[in-house]
């Protein structure tokens, strides 16, 4: 085997895994790792040297709620409780049956409309009775049953 000889240190090597060459020179291992060391020390004193100073902006103080401007536009409406038990879903679904069992679009919305008219005012009824809320929801339960029975 052909001898090596490390360019630094000048110790001489048998086997080439002991020895690297880099930029056309032998180095062994530590002496490969005390260039890198040094190598990096001076690559990050270049790097300061060239980074830019760091400005440091004031800290601004937080923001309060009377700071902020008030937002223009319309106000939110109430809307009118629906006291029945009919859902959206529902509604669509009475409606496709009362159309394929030969009713005009129009008198099957206004049968529904009626219907949900008759509930608040059987609520109405009831709470001026004194009934309780179970019995009024029984009641309109059992008024949706009627219909899907139709």
């Amino acid at each position: 085997m052909k001898e090596r000889k490390c360019c630094d240190c000048e110790e001489i090597f048998e086997r080439r895994k002991s020895v690297k060459k880099i930029n056309g020179d032998w180095l062994c291992r530590a002496c490969y790792i005390s260039r890198r060391k040094n190598r990096r020390k001076e690559t990050i004193k270049e790097a300061r040297k060239l980074e830019k100073p760091i400005i440091r902006k004031p800290k601004q103080e937080p923001t309060k709620a009377k700071d902020f401007p008030k937002i223009k536009g319309s106000k939110k409406t109430k809307k009118d409780k629906n006291y029945s038990y009919i859902t959206i879903q529902e509604k669509q679904n009475l409606l496709r049956m009362l159309m394929s069992r030969g009713m005009d679009f129009d008198d099957a919305k206004e049968r529904i409309k009626d219907l949900v008219e008759e509930q608040k005012r059987v609520k109405e009824c009831m709470k001026e009775r004194g009934k309780t809320e179970k019995q009024i929801k029984v009641k309109q339960m059992e008024m949706i049953e009627e219909l899907w029975d139709l």
